[in-house]
């Protein structure tokens, strides 16, 4: 794999990272654990 599809496909999922955090921090909120427990494991 090239360096630029590596660099390209790590910013691509620590973008994704946050928007998982970001939905589980959320769904904590509204105390929906489960759901946001799941994403844990997205």
């Amino acid at each position: 794999m090239s360096n630029k599809i590596s660099k390209e496909l790590a910013i691509h999922r620590l973008e994704q990272a946050k928007e998982d955090l970001a939905a589980s921090e959320a769904l904590y909120k509204l105390k929906l654990y489960k759901s946001a427990n799941n994403r844990a494991y997205s």
